[in-house]
């Protein structure tokens, strides 16, 4: 472990996880405010993509300490997305508000063919969020979990034809990434 790789960023860590996608799915994400006032302003953004899948938000807050995954989440894990669609997040069962410090939240989000299992992170909750820690083992797993299908490894899916046809099998992703500023 090279300790480049202990002082990653939250923003870092996420850029790198952006980085794997496949540049020609095109995502869609507007917020309706850049800038959050703490302790008044909830985040709301919406995502459009060109291509059906599951969709999946992960946040690098402002204090770069922690990762989280905020969407799907214990509140609201319907995660489909059909193409075209535009999604507004949080939907009206679950908010997250500014609660700072002051600095800026970059968000990921992902649109993935198949969905992802990410069960091995709920041992760390924030709310109903999961959290993965801001640490080179953290950050890692994340990324682990996040690039690769929920059964991509299994028999079903080794044959090449079958992983070609069965969009669950399917690695592939597109991501686009946001930055909120929550400022005082």
């Amino acid at each position: 472990m090279t300790s480049a790789a202990a002082t990653l960023t939250g923003e870092q860590a996420l850029k790198r996880m952006f980085d794997q996608r496949d540049g020609k799915r095109k995502i869609e994400v507007t917020a309706a405010k850049s800038q959050l006032k703490i302790g008044q302003d909830t985040l709301d953004f919406s995502v459009k993509s060109d291509r059906a899948g599951y969709l999946y938000v992960a946040m690098a807050g402002s204090d770069n300490k922690s990762l989280y995954v905020l969407f799907p989440n214990d509140l609201d894990k319907n995660n489909r997305i059909t193409a075209g669609q535009t999604v507004s997040l949080p939907r009206p069962n679950w908010k997250v508000r500014s609660n700072g410090p002051e600095g800026s939240n970059q968000l990921l989000v992902f649109v993935t063919d198949g969905p992802r299992d990410l069960s091995s992170l709920s041992k760390n909750k924030a709310g109903p969020f999961t959290v993965s820690l801001n640490n080179p083992d953290g950050r890692a797993e994340l990324g682990a979990l996040m690039s690769q299908s929920a059964i991509g490894g299994n028999a079903a899916c080794s044959a090449a034809s079958t992983r070609a046809s069965n969009p669950h099998c399917s690695d592939a992703f597109g991501a686009a990434m946001l930055r909120i500023d929550e400022v005082k």
